[in-house]
């Protein structure tokens, strides 16, 4: 039989895992969303731009994820 606190523990880690995936998929979709938006507004120009702070951020993300 196995420690009730371990038990809690387990569960506790799951929960954040899926809370933490939850975000980053809603993040996700919102920048998608985001974008399609400014595909639909914005000129050529004002879109390169916007794909440039975006791979910005994605560059970012990914330096603070790897640490």
């Amino acid at each position: 039989m196995s420690d009730p606190y371990d038990e809690y523990l387990a569960m506790k880690w799951q929960y954040m895992d899926d809370v933490r995936e939850e975000q980053e998929y809603k993040k996700t979709e919102a920048v998608k969303l985001l974008l399609k938006v400014a595909i639909d507004h914005m000129s050529n120009e004002e879109l390169k731009e916007v794909v440039d702070e975006v791979r910005v951020l994605i560059e970012y993300i990914n330096r603070k994820s790897t640490r």
